[in-house]
């Protein structure tokens, strides 16, 4: 189950990072990696993690990732966990980083935790799919946002969904998520 879930975390609109590009001068990255170990290890262990050789956009992206304040070891669960779930292109893997950075995943215990939390929401959301029988379409962001008020709010179990979602096709003789709300 492919699809954005971010609507299930908090984040404050004065925490945005997506219109932030960093902008760097030619040899500012290289300086800064060869001052700094831990960034140095991060570009090496992230390179045999995508199992490639970087180009100088992808140091640039992989540089951003630091500057939205991202540790080397915080940068390195997120790439490995991404490149576990298909997600490995360098532009993907930028976006997430913003997202991670927004919802202040900025220790490794905070990534894990997030990481279960997407994990969670994603088997939850992957679970209403089978019920309501949408295993070919990606939820929309509204079914999303109830998935997530049903999931963290409600802690309704499947097998309630699944008594909801008879209910609402029994009454109105389609999916509503309204409805079954």
């Amino acid at each position: 189950a492919e699809f954005d879930i971010e609507i299930c975390f908090d984040v404050s609109l004065s925490k945005k990072l997506t219109d932030f590009k960093p902008n760097y001068r030619t040899g500012e990255i290289s300086e800064k990696i060869a001052r700094d170990g831990k960034l140095s290890q991060m570009y090496k262990i992230v390179s045999g993690i995508l199992g490639k050789t970087f180009s100088s956009a992808d140091i640039e992206i992989l540089y951003s990732m630091h500057d939205y304040k991202l540790t080397p070891e915080v940068i390195a669960v997120m790439v490995e966990y991404f490149v576990g779930r298909g997600k490995a292109t360098m532009r993907k893997l930028e976006k997430e980083a913003q997202k991670w950075a927004e919802n202040g995943v900025d220790t490794v215990t905070k990534a894990k935790k997030h990481i279960k939390k997407r994990e969670e929401f994603l088997s939850y959301a992957g679970n209403i799919k089978r019920i309501i029988g949408a295993n070919e379409r990606k939820l929309t962001s509204k079914e999303l946002e109830f998935a997530a008020k049903w999931q963290a709010e409600l802690k309704a179990t499947p097998e309630l969904i699944k008594q909801a979602y008879e209910i609402t096709v029994n009454q109105t003789g389609k999916v509503s998520f309204n409805y079954m709300n």
